[in-house]
């Protein structure tokens, strides 16, 4: 396996045990030069963030499967941010949402407060 993708599942199979409320403590803001494989997935409405992701190709990002699931399918208000390092601020450009392909094993229903197999693939368009 490729060192960097498995650096990547690693980190972010580890997200989904925390909470959205837990922050880097003591750490500082990131420019986009030192992170520019980093994304945010957010409503486009309301420019609430759900997730953070990682580009894996042009139209594909890494993602945990259970920032997404909960919309059914249905990503008209969810946007793919790219080329920013803010998670507020609508800059850089977004992505509207073609499909997810979630872990076949991956249910939504978790044991013990931890998501199996919590890992999707977002197409962009």
């Amino acid at each position: 396996m490729n060192i960097p993708i498995a650096i990547c599942l690693c980190l972010l199979s580890s997200t989904g045990i925390f909470s959205k409320n837990v922050r880097i403590i003591g750490g500082a803001p990131g420019l986009i030069s030192d992170f520019p494989f980093m994304v945010s997935i957010r409503t486009f409405q309301t420019n609430q963030l759900i997730c953070g992701g990682s580009i894996i190709s042009r139209w594909n990002i890494l993602t945990a499967a259970h920032c997404l699931y909960v919309f059914d399918n249905d990503y008209t208000d969810v946007r793919v941010y790219s080329g920013t390092a803010s998670s507020i601020e609508m800059y850089g450009f977004n992505y509207q949402i073609d499909h997810v392909y979630f872990h076949p094993q991956f249910n939504f229903l978790n044991l013990n407060g931890v998501y199996l197999h919590d890992i999707s693939v977002v197409k962009n368009f």
